[in-house]
């Protein structure tokens, strides 16, 4: 058996700022809402930070899942069709079309979420199958299609659970500054990759970017025998 190592080491939106304003008559003051100019330009200014914060997360997804043999390319702005990245997975020479969606959230990503990317997985694995003339006779799901949804936070421990219910191969993965640090694949993804194997990395502080404790961050590789 041989091994093919790959080469890998709450977004709430603010309330409506108040100020304290003192009134024309003495010791009474009353609050008021800033006008709706400033409040717009406040809420473009919060908007256009959320967008650098995502657009960033996605690149570091990108380039994170590239040292695993994924070739992948941002999709991003209007008819995105609830997806932030796409491309190719070449694995002992075979090819699978992946999709993904980012998440940057303070707080733990849970079912629905997984729910919702499972809902735009459908979209996209559903191909025509044509007669000989040419002419639609239905929709079929493309099963090559791998889903991998990133998080910068954890999962829920329901999650699992949840993402083994669904027909179409996904992939759950926390990726931060410091690589990837969970890798899981539902039962119809463990099925299509059954020669992807997952390793796990202890990272000391001297390697880690953050101040924090030693980390395991995830290795993969394919094997066949």
């Amino acid at each position: 058996m041989t091994k093919a190592w790959f080469s890998a080491g709450d977004d709430d939106i603010a309330p409506p700022t108040i100020v304290a304003v003192v009134d024309q008559q003495p010791n009474e003051v009353q609050l008021e809402v800033m006008d709706d100019v400033d409040v717009e330009e406040e809420e473009e200014v919060q908007s256009l930070s959320n967008v650098k914060v995502g657009t960033d997360y996605e690149l570091l997804t990108i380039e994170t899942l590239s040292k695993y043999g994924l070739s992948l390319k941002r999709v991003g702005g209007a008819g995105d069709k609830g997806i932030d990245f796409r491309g190719e997975w070449m694995i002992n020479s075979n090819k699978y079309s992946v999709i993904g969606q980012c998440k940057k959230v303070k707080r733990k990503t849970g079912p629905s979420v997984l729910r919702e990317f499972e809902s735009t997985m459908k979209r996209f694995a559903e191909v025509p199958l044509l007669d000989a003339g040419g002419q639609q006779l239905q929709l079929q799901q493309q099963r090559t299609l791998i889903g991998i949804m990133a998080s910068h936070s954890r999962f829920m421990d329901s999650v699992q659970v949840e993402m083994d219910s669904f027909d179409l191969p996904m992939i759950m993965c926390q990726i931060t500054d410091n690589g990837i640090h969970s890798f899981m694949l539902n039962k119809a993804a463990r099925q299509l990759l059954p020669f992807l194997r997952v390793a796990i990395r202890r990272v000391t502080k001297s390697e880690s970017s953050s101040s924090s404790s030693d980390q395991s961050t995830i290795e993969l590789y394919s094997h066949h025998e």
